[in-house]
C-alpha cells in the first residue's frame, strides 16, 4: 500500500467516506500534511443565516423539515432509488417555493442567503492549509443534482455530466467538474472535484486537487492538462 507522508491512502479514503455518511453538512475540506480534515456543521446551523426568511413562511418551515427527513433517510442507506427520488423531490420543492417567495413577495426580506444554501447543498470548498488555492468538492450521496442524474429508468453509471458547475458557500465564482474520486469499492461513496473557472485561480485549484488525490488515490493523472483544456472548451465555453 502506497503511503503519503506516513498516512495510508485507504485510511484517508475511509475517513472521507465516513464523513460523507455523518448527519452533518460538510462545509469544507482542508488538506493538512498527510490528512484530509473535514469541516461540518449541524443542519440547524447551516440554515441559521436564513432563519428570519424561513420562519416568516410556515410552508417554507414545513418544506425544510421534509427535506431534512429525506436527507437523513439518504444518509442511512448507501443507495436506493426511492430515497433518491424523495430527496430530489423535496429539494426542488424547497427551491421552487423559495424562488416563488423571492418573485412575488419582494418585501419579505433578502432571499439570497436561503438560495445560496439551497444551491450549495452537498458541495464545499477544498483547500490546502497554508496555500491560497481553492477547489470545490461534491458529495455524491447528498448532492440532489447528482442523485437526480441517477434516477433515469436504466440507472446510468455514475457520471458528473449532470453537475458541470458548482458554487459552494463563501465563493463568488463557480467551479467546473474535473475528476471523480472513488472512496469505496462498491461505488456508493464518491467525491467530485472541481477547479475554478477563474483563469487566475485555476492553477492553484489544480494544485489543491492534485494534493488531495495523492492522499486518497495511488494512480497518478498524467493527462490533467489536456483534460482540463477539453473540459473548459466543451463545457465552459457553451455555458459562458
Amino acid at each position: 500500500m502506497l503511503i503519503v507522508s506516513g498516512t495510508p491512502q485507504h485510511q484517508n479514503r475511509r475517513r472521507l467516506a465516513l464523513a460523507l455518511r455523518q448527519p452533518r453538512i460538510i462545509t469544507g475540506l482542508i488538506v493538512h500534511q498527510s490528512r484530509p480534515i473535514v469541516e461540518a456543521t449541524s443542519w440547524q446551523d447551516y440554515w441559521r443565516p436564513a432563519r428570519e426568511f424561513i420562519e416568516a413562511d410556515t410552508c417554507l418551515v414545513h418544506r425544510l423539515k421534509q427535506i431534512r427527513a429525506a436527507w437523513l433517510d439518504v444518509l442511512r442507506g448507501s443507495s436506493g432509488r426511492r430515497r433518491w427520488h424523495t430527496y430530489c423531490w423535496r429539494y426542488f420543492g424547497l427551491l421552487h417555493h423559495t424562488l416563488q417567495i423571492a418573485k412575488t413577495e419582494p418585501n419579505r426580506g433578502e432571499p439570497w442567503p436561503m438560495l445560496r444554501r439551497i444551491l450549495a447543498l452537498g458541495t464545499f470548498p477544498v483547500k490546502v492549509r497554508g496555500s491560497s488555492g481553492t477547489a470545490a468538492g461534491l458529495a455524491s450521496n447528498t448532492n440532489p443534482l447528482y442523485l437526480l442524474g441517477r434516477l433515469a429508468p436504466d440507472c446510468p453509471p455514475s457520471t458528473p455530466r449532470h453537475v458541470p458547475l458548482v458554487l459552494p458557500l463563501g465563493r463568488h465564482d463557480p467551479y467546473y467538474n474535473y475528476r471523480q474520486v472513488l472512496l469505496e469499492r462498491n461505488g456508493s461513496s464518491r467525491m467530485l472535484l472541481y477547479p475554478s473557472v477563474d483563469l487566475s485561480e485555476r492553477p492553484d485549484s489544480f494544485g489543491v486537487i492534485d494534493r488531495l488525490t495523492r492522499l486518497v488515490n495511488a494512480k497518478p493523472d498524467p493527462y490533467w492538462k489536456p483534460r482540463a483544456r477539453l473540459l473548459a472548451r466543451r463545457a465552459l465555453t457553451p455555458l459562458f
